[in-house]
């Protein structure tokens, strides 16, 4: 998918501009991975005691369902990020642009924690879960610097960026090395707000097309918990540290219309 994108924005690109057009509008687009760094899927919390022949499982007796707390990295594989940006130009060395994002990351199969019995880890638990996607749309502001040292066909930047994000539910399964506990939900879909910024460098390969490389850093608000399965046992307090860090690394390309 990432080579398919990127061959779409290089065959845009190489359309021909007339010389004599001047407009301010132009687009860009960059394909990478979004790398998270804070932020936790599931936190550490413990579960009430609870008869273990109703979490489908042959073990008996009471127990308690103790999660070790589980960051982004560990849940899910490097998310592919897309984005797609309308560029205007203010200046020669400023623009303000507006940008459809795509992420989207494969759930790991990973350990979560354990099953208790009188304070024992008895069973180790797992959980696979369900990708993570997301759709957002931002706005930002980018600012060329003056960098002589570099010559002119390189061209350093930074942009700042907020906006809002669209992420689908999530649910796990549940399981011990025997058996199959439950198909919980943890997270609704949900609107979230994001804020970041970027450091890149552009350099121009066709007198309508540049080709960079950028990194970031962007902060997402909270996914909206759904309390009824798992604050179900005394879980609720695992779904509340789901605000997420990351560092998106990419390409970028940017073309004239």
């Amino acid at each position: 998918m990432r080579s398919t994108l990127f061959g779409i924005l290089l065959a845009v690109a190489a359309t021909p501009v007339c010389a004599d057009t001047a407009s301010p509008w132009s687009f860009g687009g960059s394909v990478g991975y979004d790398i998270p760094i804070d932020g936790r899927v599931l936190d550490r919390a413990s579960s009430a005691s609870i008869a273990l022949n109703t979490l489908n499982t042959n073990l008996t007796g009471n127990g308690v369902i103790a999660l070790r707390g589980t960051d982004y990295k560990d849940a899910y594989e490097d998310a592919l990020r897309a984005t797609l940006e309308v560029r205007y130009a203010m200046s020669e060395s400023s623009e303000f642009f507006g940008a459809f994002t795509y992420t989207n990351a494969e759930g790991k199969n990973v350990g979560v924690g354990c099953i208790e019995v009188a304070a024992v880890c008895g069973s180790a638990v797992s959980a696979k879960l369900t990708d993570y996607r997301q759709y957002g749309l931002e706005v930002g502001y980018r600012q060329w610097l003056n960098m002589a040292i570099l010559g002119d066909a390189v061209r350093p930047y930074f942009a700042v960026r907020g906006g809002v994000v669209r992420t689908d539910a999530i649910r796990a399964l549940f399981t011990t090395p025997t058996d199959g506990l439950a198909n919980w939900r943890l997270y609704k879909e949900t609107y979230a707000y994001s804020i970041g910024g970027d450091l890149g460098a552009t350099i121009a390969i066709s007198p309508n097309a540049e080709l960079g490389g950028e990194v970031g850093i962007r902060y997402q608000t909270a996914l909206k918990e759904f309390e009824g399965d798992l604050g179900g046992i005394g879980l609720g307090t695992s779904l509340r540290k789901s605000e997420r860090l990351s560092v998106p690394v990419s390409f970028r390309l940017n073309a004239a219309f």
